[in-house]
């Protein structure tokens, strides 16, 4: 129900952690609230019509990313069964 595709940008001592969930349904909370730090982060629906947001979604999933000044240094692809049909995209 869930793929995800997760980052660390920057460098030692300063970084972020973002990426872009793909997940069932039209709320994150229920999908990721078994994770034990899952509101360390926060989530936001992405609209792709909207071209910030597209752009992002896009370089998230290419380990292109850079939020902030900080460049992709290291991620992550996690993938559990995704079965619907209307999936909700969302940045943490």
């Amino acid at each position: 129900y869930l793929f995800a595709s997760a980052g660390v940008l920057g460098e030692t001592n300063n970084s972020v952690i973002t990426g872009a969930l793909i997940l069932r349904g039209l709320d994150a909370i229920p999908v990721v609230d078994v994770a034990p730090d899952y509101e360390s982060y926060s989530y936001k629906k992405l609209d792709l019509s909207n071209a910030d947001d597209k752009a992002f979604f896009e370089a998230a999933l290419a380990w292109d990313l850079e939020v902030e000044g900080k460049k992709w240094a290291d991620g992550k692809l996690v993938s559990f069964s995704l079965l619907c049909s209307t999936p909700t995209l969302c940045k943490y």
